[in-house]
């Protein structure tokens, strides 16, 4: 049996872009979701949506156009991660 635990580390979530608006997430199958929730967050951490969590696997589609973050909070404490792939405009070379 895996060691679940209640408390999120970086590793436990990974976020990706689908797109310019869509982002993927995945939540390690040890760490435990109950009660837990998510926070997409623009550039400045500005606040794009908020949402609670019943499910590992998560497709959000949010208007963004800038680098992404995603922030996972569980009763234990709270992770932001990079939203690998974000941004792609704001960095663009011309």
């Amino acid at each position: 049996m895996k060691a679940m635990h209640k408390q999120p580390k970086m590793w436990d979530i990974i976020a990706t872009a689908d797109g310019p608006n869509c982002i993927n997430i995945e939540i390690h199958e040890e760490l435990i979701i109950e009660k837990a929730h998510i926070k997409v967050l623009g550039q400045n951490r500005n606040l794009l949506l908020s949402s609670n969590i019943t499910e590992r696997n998560i497709k959000f589609c949010v208007e963004t156009g800038t680098p992404t973050f995603v922030e996972l909070s569980t009763c234990c404490g709270t992770v932001v991660t990079y939203v690998k792939g974000s941004g792609y405009e704001a960095y663009k070379l011309n």
